[in-house]
């Protein structure tokens, strides 16, 4: 066997599943929350003489369910991932994807170096004043989510006569033709790449109407992925059916979707009347409560992949964004969005857990970033602004974790 770091579980894996809630084609992926916080599954500690984990490494190790434990999160050539989620091999030099359950540890020890972590500030006059280091995977953050929501139901408000919101919901088979896991990270691109292509196909379905989306994606109990678009419709005409050509688009673009998932009536919900558009979407983000630290370990799987492959869990169209835009500048200074002229919006796109640093044009200019180690007594000061999330392209081999064959 090879050391630790090199071991990648293929098709000859010792380690079966010990079940799934989804079926090979995803036909259980229904239309809302599933269980979000559901158990371990088959959880057993593997033996640490399987790999060269650290201590921190075989805390992650004992809690992940064993059969997905050691499954490198990718295997398909040219894909990105973060470079601390990836290594290089001894003999040929090539750059891999860690495993599953060295992912998390990694994004665990990034996310508790923000608790360490501040930014220093010099103010108008020169003072140096020192604020808080955030980042998206903090529960706070979760007010910006519900206050962007809120600004968009308020938008939407003022320009549709008549509101019907679809939830459309896909998914994709988490098993690989040897009925065993397939990298949950490839899981996840899988669903992406196929939205991004039935996209075009929602497009021409609806291109005789007003309409915006908004993208969420959500961990099912086994901690893979699956994604909720909330389409917003400005029309009184729309129902299940309406989207049966988008559902059929996706399927035929992602390899590792089955119909029977994607049926509308199994994947599409319609309703013309939301009360409130904020609690109805943040119920999928699942952004408040707990520290994601603390949270089941199928949830934290969920978010550490979202980290490794800079994936967004809460994305909006261009012209939802507009709207959020024009509604916070309404709501800030009581104008009109018309009124703005040439300013340009503060909305940043931001990667995945991106702390947001930038310097700012009103005199407070961000000085450095100071980290508390973990001797308590030492200080380490970094540069804010030579930061930066840095993708790396992993050689895979995409013949190991093929998905199952769909119905």
């Amino acid at each position: 066997m090879s050391s630790g770091n090199e071991q990648i579980v293929g098709a000859h894996s010792p380690y079966e599943p010990q079940g799934s809630d989804e079926s090979p084609d995803g036909s259980v992926s229904r239309l809302h929350m599933t269980n979000r916080h559901g158990q371990a599954e088959g959880s057993e500690t593997a033996n640490s003489e399987t790999s060269l984990s650290t201590k921190s490494e075989e805390t992650a190790q004992s809690q992940i369910p064993r059969d997905r434990q050691l499954i490198p999160i990718s295997t398909t050539p040219k894909e990105t991932l973060r470079e601390e989620c990836t290594f290089e091999t001894l003999r040929e030099s090539e750059v891999k994807a860690k495993h599953l359950y060295s992912v998390v540890d990694e994004w665990r020890d990034w996310y508790k170096g923000y608790e360490r972590s501040h930014l220093e500030f010099t103010n108008p006059e020169g003072e140096t004043v020192r604020g808080k280091l955030t980042n998206s995977y903090q529960p706070e953050y979760g007010d910006k989510y519900y206050a962007k929501l809120g600004d968009l139901e308020r938008a939407i408000d003022r320009e549709y006569d008549s509101l019907t919101t679809a939830m459309l919901t896909f998914t994709c088979s988490n098993l690989n033709r040897q009925g065993q896991f397939r990298p949950i990270g490839d899981c996840m691109r899988d669903v992406m790449s196929g939205w991004g292509t039935c996209r075009k196909t929602l497009h021409k379905t609806l291109e005789d109407h007003e309409w915006e989306y908004a993208r969420v994606l959500e961990p099912h109990k086994s901690g893979y992925g699956h994604l909720h678009i909330a389409v917003f419709i400005d029309s009184s005409s729309i129902n299940e059916q309406t989207f049966e050509k988008t559902m059929e688009s996706y399927v035929d673009n992602c390899t590792a979707a089955g119909w029977e998932a994607h049926k509308p009536e199994n994947s599409v919900s319609v309703n013309d009347n939301i009360e409130s558009l904020p609690s109805y979407i943040s119920k999928y983000i699942g952004q408040y409560g707990e520290p994601p630290t603390e949270r089941s370990i199928e949830e934290q799987m969920f978010l550490a992949v979202t980290w490794a492959t800079n994936t967004r869990r809460l994305d909006f169209s261009n012209g939802a964004q507009e709207l959020i835009a024009g509604e916070k500048f309404r709501r800030e200074t009581g104008l009109r969005p018309e009124d703005r002229g040439e300013a340009k919006s503060d909305e940043k796109t931001e990667c995945e857990g991106s702390s947001g640093v930038s310097e700012d044009s009103t005199g407070w200019d961000v000085k450095r970033i100071v980290t508390i180690t973990k001797h308590k007594n030492e200080r380490k000061h970094s540069d804010p602004t030579s930061g930066g999330v840095k993708m790396v392209e992993i050689d895979g081999n995409d013949s190991v974790h093929l998905p199952a064959v769909r119905s």
